[in-house]
């Protein structure tokens, strides 16, 4: 599987200032997974020097996560809340 395209106001959230926290609210299945992958993806290419964490709240997401990412950039991490505040 591939990663969708962004579409209608995901392009808005995608280009949004990468040094401002920023809340995506949304119903299941309304995109916010994807958009969040999409934005750490464009940041870890931007910043390629750097590592990029992307948070989620479970293994599930991860694995959805890496199955429509093929190619994950090097310096992206994704991490559960709860390996991440383990620190393991």
């Amino acid at each position: 599987m591939v990663l969708p395209k962004p579409e209608g106001k995901q392009n808005e959230i995608l280009y949004l200032s990468d040094v401002d926290n920023i809340v995506v609210l949304g119903t299941a299945g309304s995109g916010k997974t994807t958009i969040a992958l999409l934005r750490a993806v464009k940041m870890a290419k931007t910043y390629p020097n750097d590592k990029i964490l992307l948070l989620t709240y479970n293994r599930t997401l991860i694995k959805y996560m890496e199955f429509i990412l093929p190619d994950k950039p090097q310096n992206l991490v994704i991490e559960n809340y709860h390996k991440f505040a383990r620190g393991t």
